[in-house]
């Protein structure tokens, strides 16, 4: 399995090379692949699964109105998120700041309920 490396990013534009986290100096924008692994912050407990995660978002909606009037009403959105660390297998890792940060992640449906999906 090749070693997961991070690619620098500098302008909306990635270099050619991957250049593990080891050398990367200075403040620069970059794609990290690696490892997960929990700071001192530890894990968040998903509501409705039960996993341990890093992040996590909860939205619970209900389907309101009749015939053509009906919409989805937001009843509960919640959002925590821990710091962590991204091991690129070079012998460094990256500490990841998770307030202020821009997530892009797949959405999980944990589960559905009401008539004919109870």
């Amino acid at each position: 399995m090749a070693t997961p490396v991070i690619e620098s990013v500098a302008s909306g534009f990635r270099t050619h090379q991957p250049v593990p986290l080891r050398l990367q100096t200075g403040k620069v924008r970059v794609e990290i692949y690696g490892h997960l692994v929990p700071s001192e912050q530890g894990f968040i407990v998903a509501p409705l699964s039960g996993r341990q995660v890093l992040y996590v978002r909860a939205i619970v909606e209900e389907r309101r109105g009749v015939g053509n009037n009906k919409h989805w009403k937001t009843i509960v959105d919640e959002f925590d998120a821990r710091d962590f660390f991204v091991n690129d297998g070079s012998g460094e890792d990256a500490r990841v700041n998770v307030q202020g940060a821009a997530y892009e992640l797949n959405a999980e449906r944990v589960s559905s309920s009401g008539l004919l999906h109870s």
